[in-house]
């Protein structure tokens, strides 16, 4: 267990995985892990295809600066957006093209 106090309760930093392809086009991203040639290619749009440019931009990026990024960008309270960004999050990282520290 870690007890270095500058690690403990800090959020996890998110980012696009480097062995990932994607383009955007028309609003909307496709993504592709290298490292899992035969996984089809995700499809993000709207939201997701925001979160994924934020990744991109600004990544690494901690969950609760993308919650608060989303929810100004939609104009939505932040508790409203909070559960869809985690469960895309979780849903990039099974998928292998976004990672966390």
């Amino acid at each position: 267990m870690t007890t270095d106090p500058s690690v403990r309760g800090r959020e996890p930093r998110w980012r696009v995985d480097e062995h990932v392809a994607w383009t955007e086009s028309e609003g909307r991203v496709v993504v592709l892990p290298l490292t899992a040639p035969d996984s089809p290619p995700m499809a993000l749009a709207g939201s997701a295809g925001v979160i994924w440019s934020l990744l991109v931009e600004h990544g690494p990026v901690g969950e609760d600066d993308l919650v608060t990024m989303i929810s100004e960008e939609f104009e939505l309270d932040a508790q409203q957006v909070q559960p869809d960004v985690v469960s895309l999050l979780t849903e990039l990282r099974s998928r292998r093209v976004a990672s966390c520290d």
